[in-house]
């Protein structure tokens, strides 16, 4: 790739987040974005706060990460004293705002990658005491390793050790869009573990925690057999009671994978999918900054390659597990024309279309409910 053509690729994408963000004030966020932010966890008020404090967009992700620093210190001095209940809370609320913090700053590598660091630090000290205790794991994926998290609905890491030789749990694969991390999965894991339902959760390659040794684009395939593997794995879950969740992107991996799988899920749920990303590439830059900004300064090329094998045109026909699709009625990235599209296209006789009038791209607006819905959905049929 030239130095022109990475240069002219840069340049694109400070357009599409200016498009994005819109001019944005002082006191401002779009609205998809704020509710994203709140829907992780973070309250409104605090949230206002900080946006109230903010001269400009391009502080904002700096003030973000002070409000990690301060949690973080609040975490950790609990967790010194050895009270490390007591510390998750302020723990996992640094996370969340340390990966925003990353989220946000789209022209600094170095400070994306050092938030994002101390997001993924505070989030791992904060896992084994969650009230599901979340574990690390390493899933071996063709050249390269994507981390993760399972968890158990076992209330306490000692039960869920006493259960290790059981195979009773069903399990949820939980995928998400190309602009996120494990991390910020972490209340949806719970609606599911509320249900007595296991999750896994991971980053994808070259995003979050995982190592990205190879230039190559997504290969389903391979993430298909290194997830089942994973599973099996694993003697507490059931390898038969399998199901897959996705949001943006990640709804379209999903989708792909139980077509590409139709043996390995019992039901796959997806949440603001496109329905062909290889026809509207803007999909891709607008809902993946930060792995777009990594592909293109490499090649070109896989950005392009990546968008034909998320397309969902020539591949519903082989999706035969129960299947759910969700569509924000104000979704200007994959609406409810692309739900309706995917709806007619699935092969599966258990179907739903779920169409939320007036939510945007994610539906946050719905949450929590919308969550607690779709486990719900899932829990009837694994």
């Amino acid at each position: 790739m030239t130095n022109a053509t990475t240069a002219s690729a840069r340049s694109t994408l400070r357009r599409i987040k200016k498009q994005i963000l819109g001019a944005v004030g002082a006191h401002y966020l779009p609205k998809f974005l704020s509710r994203r932010i709140v829907a992780a966890g973070i309250r409104p008020d605090e949230l206002e706060g900080v946006l109230r404090q903010s001269k400009n967009f391009d502080n904002l992700s700096h003030l973000f990460a002070a409000v990690q620093e301060a949690r973080e210190s609040k975490g950790r001095y609990w967790y010194e004293l050895g009270l490390k209940p007591k510390s998750k809370d302020y723990l996992l609320n640094s996370a969340i705002w340390g990966f925003y913090a990353s989220v946000l700053s789209t022209d600094d590598p170095d400070f994306q990658r050092n938030t994002y660091n101390n997001c993924a630090k505070s989030y791992a000290l904060a896992a084994p005491h969650f009230k599901y205790p979340a574990q690390q794991i390493d899933i071996p994926c063709t050249t390269n390793t994507l981390k993760g998290y399972i968890r158990l609905p076992v209330a306490d890491s000692k039960a869920a050790k006493l259960e290790i030789l059981q195979r009773q749990y069903p399990c949820v694969i939980l995928i998400n869009g190309f602009n996120s991390s494990k991390e910020e999965l972490f209340f949806v894991e719970n609606s599911f573990l509320n249900q007595k339902i296991a999750t896994l959760s991971f980053d994808h390659a070259g995003i979050g925690e995982s190592v990205q040794t190879s230039r190559e684009s997504l290969d389903l395939s391979a993430l298909g057999n290194a997830l089942r593997i994973c599973i099996q794995s694993m003697p507490q879950i059931d390898p038969h009671r399998v199901a897959v969740y996705g949001a943006s992107l990640g709804g379209a991996v999903a989708l792909n994978l139980a077509a590409e799988f139709p043996d390995h899920y019992k039901a796959v749920a997806s949440l603001s999918a496109p329905y062909d990303l290889a026809s509207r590439l803007d999909v891709l830059l607008l809902s993946s900054w930060r792995q777009v900004n990594y592909l293109m300064s490499n090649d070109e090329q896989v950005i392009h390659e990546l968008a034909r094998k998320l397309s969902l045109k020539n591949s519903l026909g082989n999706v035969k597990s129960s299947t759910l699709i969700i569509s924000g009625g104000k979704d200007r990235l994959a609406g409810k024309i692309d739900g309706q599209q995917i709806y007619d296209q699935v092969s599966a006789q258990d179907k739903k279309l779920l169409i939320c009038p007036r939510a945007r791209h994610g539906c946050y607006e719905m949450m929590p409910s919308l969550r607690y819905e779709i486990a719900q959905w899932i829990k009837q049929r694994i």
